[in-house]
């Protein structure tokens, strides 16, 4: 059901309740985030990026948790809340995800045509 690609998921509460459709974006591949505790998403084979703010972590493990990752240089970056860790080694089980420069762009996501919905992992909030 929750497979990358699937359009109009139906959602259901804990009680088996429908109370929603996923209809506005496709499921995203969420394989590039760190599989035990989404802390960060691969974004090169050998680098993640995540928030300057989760600096208790020093591993990432992907796909089945088999092999761990550690990080060996947070790449901190000076004024934002945001790092770039480099890992010990190439990740082989997954894919980086696709980093777009958009990102960069003032009030870029602001545009309800382009970005009329958000998907993410982990626990977050985001004012656009």
């Amino acid at each position: 059901m929750f497979r990358p690609g699937a359009t109009n998921i139906a959602i259901y509460n804990k009680q088996g309740e429908f109370v929603g459709t996923l209809d506005k974006a496709a499921m995203p591949d969420f394989s590039a985030v760190d599989s035990e505790i989404g802390v960060a998403t691969l974004i090169n084979p050998q680098y993640i990026a995540s928030v300057k703010h989760n600096g208790g972590y020093t591993n990432v493990s992907f796909g089945d948790g088999e092999n761990r990752y550690n990080i060996v240089d947070r790449n901190n970056a000076p004024s934002l809340d945001f790092h770039a860790p480099r890992l010990d080694k190439l990740v082989t089980e997954v894919a980086p995800t696709a980093v777009t420069a958009q990102g960069a762009v003032a009030g870029a996501y602001l545009d309800k045509e382009r970005y009329p919905v958000f998907l993410s992992s982990g626990v977050w909030y985001s004012v656009y």
